[in-house]
């Protein structure tokens, strides 16, 4: 569960990729090998590099399933504007331009964060259009009092204006590697300088989730995920685009809760029941000679 990074003192430290990588493992290390991982968006080559680091080590717990939705994982597979503007950025110019310095108000005074309203900003410009009619429609629809608490619009704007501040230096690495140097998707990561194979991944069941609207992670930058396993049977890789999903859809509203719940939930349970183990004798067959 992230944190807003300006309520977090900076006698804490720093947080970059990595930290969040070793982050995510010291998780997966807790819950163990009956874990089913699904990570959302941003998470995804992280996600898929902490799978393979536990899948380097025989001794450590491996996850059953992992299943990445509408994440970066070859940004280049699409590019969007999203992409284009990581690749074309200059860090240096990137680091001026948004990042800036936590208010004395706040008990994180003086961290250097990407704040939320700079990156609610960014997103928003990218279709300024379809928000300026959403908000003009709600506008008249609580004039003429047919707007509700509850309704599509305020629901969807609550989770989508729900941005905090991010740290620094996880901001500037997430471009710096996973988008100008497309570290996840030419399997070169690593961590503390010691390589993460992905191809290592052999026994954890991965699913892809995209959305054929997608204009953030644009279909293709996800499913690139599936070619870097070679030694995953073809049978534990499968994929899903739904159709009339854009980037939100695929983990919030109608397109997720009617389609791709149920489609994530079965694959979860295709792999939920532990595999049998060499000797045991299949149900049903307890009598046989």
């Amino acid at each position: 569960e992230w944190k807003n990074a300006r309520d977090i003192p900076t006698s804490e430290g720093s947080f970059d990729l990595e930290d969040y990588t070793r982050y995510v493992l010291e998780f997966m290390r807790y819950m163990g090998d009956r874990t089913h991982i699904i990570a959302v968006c941003q998470p995804v080559p992280v996600a898929l590099a902490a799978t393979a680091i536990l899948a380097q080590d025989a001794n450590a717990p491996h996850p059953r399933t992992l299943t990445l939705i509408s994440g970066p994982v070859d940004p280049d597979a699409n590019p969007t504007e999203v992409t284009d503007f990581g690749n074309n950025v200059i860090l240096d110019h990137l680091e001026s331009g948004v990042i800036h310095s936590v208010g004395f108000s706040f008990p994180g005074a003086g961290r250097k964060v990407y704040p939320g309203a700079i990156q609610l900003a960014s997103f928003m410009s990218m279709n300024v259009g379809a928000h300026a009619d959403a908000f003009w429609d709600q506008i008249a629809a609580v004039a003429s009092g047919a707007a509700r608490d509850n309704d599509r619009h305020n629901t969807f704007y609550d989770e989508y204006l729900a941005v905090m501040d991010i740290p620094a230096e996880f901001f500037l690495s997430t471009v710096e590697r996973i988008f100008k140097g497309r570290e996840i998707a030419r399997n070169c990561f690593s961590i503390d300088g010691k390589p993460v194979d992905i191809t290592a991944i052999r026994d954890t069941a991965v699913m892809v989730v995209e959305g054929a609207k997608d204009d953030i992670s644009a279909p293709g930058q996800c499913l690139a995920a599936l070619g870097l396993l070679p030694n995953l049977p073809e049978a534990m890789k499968q994929s899903y685009l739904a159709p009339n999903a854009g980037h939100f859809g695929t983990f919030a509203g109608s397109a997720w809760r009617d389609d791709i719940r149920p489609a994530v939930l079965e694959f979860i349970d295709r792999y939920n029941a532990p595999a049998p183990k060499p000797g045991d004798i299949p149900e049903g067959r307890e009598n046989d000679d």
